[in-house]
């Protein structure tokens, strides 16, 4: 929140304001969750600091989270030098077209998000 204030103080009156933030984990308890930065929650900050938000979309949704992670979870548990390493990076890499056009149909990002993309304007 004091994030938002000095970005406020800052930018000029009608000045554009864009923002990401990731999430990748369930949405839940939404409107009223405010210890994850929901939709909600950025939408509700971002007024009381007196910005108008134009836009505030969800990114990538269950597929795009599935994908996240599974490349995370290759790059952190393997050495880079390895076979089975260069291996997985490479069928992860063959895979990520099939993730991302299921993750283009997919009505999920509403609740299960890689995080939000919002564009808001200083009031």
């Amino acid at each position: 929140h004091d994030v938002l204030k000095e970005v406020a103080r800052l930018l000029k009156t009608n000045g554009t304001l864009l923002i990401t933030m990731p999430f990748l984990y369930q949405v839940h308890g939404d409107p009223l969750d405010f210890n994850r930065w929901t939709d909600e929650m950025m939408r509700r900050r971002l007024v009381a600091t007196g910005f108008q938000v134009e836009s505030l979309h969800p990114m990538g949704g269950i597929f795009a989270v599935i994908y996240d992670l599974l490349r995370a979870h290759i790059y952190r548990t393997h050495s880079v030098d390895s076979f089975s390493f260069r291996t997985k990076v490479r069928l992860i890499q063959f895979l990520a077209p099939i993730f991302k056009a299921l993750d283009k149909e997919s009505a999920s990002k509403k609740f299960i998000t890689t995080g939000w993309a919002v564009v808001a304007k200083k009031t």
